[in-house]
């Protein structure tokens, strides 16, 4: 597994672009395209994203990424996609880092272990990204000595991280841009237990704060949860379904190796 394919271009070029984005949000512009494109109105989509990113406004670029990534009246280019996901990282949006790891650590043209795991700690899961895929603090903010520190690692460690990272970094970008989620207007906390050797996720959901008691053990929580999820369960379940099969499972993970993440979405609905 080539684990630097493209990260240096990946992580260097986030210090080029972007030019004075900052970080706001533009709704109404993301909400129009997104009419459009569910409208079948191609060209009235792609006139309304031309005139975002014109305007220099991060959300519309973290659309035309994702618009690019998935060939959604365009024709699919990644490397294009990887332009707009930095200019939306560069202005704010939070949910760029994960699609850029997400997308780096697909089977799709790669994977790019190196890129991935760059672009998952700069996201708000990565900081807490410890354990087997841990890399010292002082070598996160030198591309350089992040590329050296992996080189280090067993190639089953590297493609045993870029696995993980690839699910979390989906599942964490995907619930961000839920219809079903957006339109009931739900906040709250995503418990996921990953077991990669197993190839499974388990999720339960914490809305508003205060739905389950602290208290109660994870394990009884992710069966009582699995027995009787709630309707916004059900949508996650798809989520992590999809992530599991974006990421071919590989060869040789511990069956001792139990990841656990916390995402919070709709705080800023």
């Amino acid at each position: 597994m080539n684990i630097v394919r493209n990260f240096r271009v990946a992580a260097l070029c986030a210090f080029a672009v972007a030019g004075g984005a900052t970080a706001q949000s533009y709704d109404s512009v993301v909400s129009q395209v997104t009419e459009r494109v569910n409208a079948r109105d191609c060209a009235g989509a792609l006139a309304g994203l031309q005139a975002g990113l014109a305007e220099n406004r991060p959300a519309v670029a973290l659309l035309a990424g994702t618009m690019y990534e998935r060939g959604v009246c365009l024709k699919p280019d990644w490397d294009t996609a990887v332009g707009h996901y930095i200019v939306a990282h560069d202005g704010g949006e939070k949910a760029a880092a994960y699609r850029l790891a997400a997308g780096y650590a697909a089977p799709m043209g790669g994977p790019d272990p190196a890129a991935a795991l760059w672009w998952f700690g700069k996201s708000a899961s990565g900081v807490k990204w410890l354990g087997t895929c841990a890399v010292p603090p002082a070598d996160r903010i030198d591309p350089d000595r992040f590329v050296a520190v992996l080189q280090t690692w067993a190639p089953a460690r590297i493609a045993g991280c870029n696995y993980v990272t690839g699910l979390i970094a989906t599942l964490s970008a995907e619930i961000q841009f839920s219809r079903e989620i957006r339109r009931a207007r739900q906040a709250g906390t995503l418990h996921a237990r990953i077991l990669p050797a197993l190839g499974t996720i388990d999720v339960w959901t914490a809305v508003d704060s205060g739905v389950f008691s602290a208290a109660e053990a994870p394990e009884t929580a992710f069966m009582r949860r699995a027995a009787r999820p709630s309707s916004l369960e059900n949508v996650i379940r798809k989520m992590a379904d999809a992530a599991l099969a974006r990421y071919p499972q590989p060869p040789g993970l511990d069956p001792a190796w139990t990841q656990t993440v916390q995402i919070t979405y709709g705080q800023d609905w």
